[in-house]
């Protein structure tokens, strides 16, 4: 009952930013995930997995902070957006490395979401993610 007393438009703008988290929080599992795989392919796969989820949470809490910036059209919007989804990749590493390892694991996090391209196969699984993700946010955009 308190949710519906909030106005149409606040809620529908709290329901976007939540889902352009979420849609963070996957690309960030995806790209921890095959970013994991290739730089430690000997590493059992639950370890895999759990770097993974500990991304999916640093990028839900950053793609919610940084929502505003994520889904703009035209190719301003496009830059707004990429540079926006490096600060959400940084920080969410940033807080995936403060869950796994507190102190330096908030450094290394946080160098490691910066610098995806260091990595050749990295730096073309992230490029790709945020395109996907890009038009993945026109669209919740569009719609809400």
């Amino acid at each position: 009952m308190c949710g519906d007393m909030l106005p149409l438009r606040k809620r529908l703008l709290r329901d976007r930013k939540v889902l352009l988290a979420c849609l963070m929080a996957c690309c960030g599992f995806i790209i921890a995930l095959g970013h994991d795989v290739f730089a430690n392919p000997d590493r059992p796969i639950i370890d895999h997995v759990f770097h993974g989820v500990l991304a999916a949470i640093g990028g839900f809490l950053a793609g919610y902070l940084f929502s505003g910036l994520l889904g703009r059209t035209g190719w301003r919007g496009w830059i707004v957006s990429f540079l926006g989804a490096w600060g959400c990749s940084a920080i969410g590493g940033f807080i995936a490395g403060t869950l796994r390892l507190p102190g330096i694991g908030s450094f290394f996090g946080f160098l490691t979401g910066a610098m995806w391209f260091v990595n050749i196969y990295t730096g073309i699984l992230w490029i790709s993610v945020f395109v996907l993700m890009q038009f993945a946010a026109i669209s919740i955009r569009r719609r809400s």
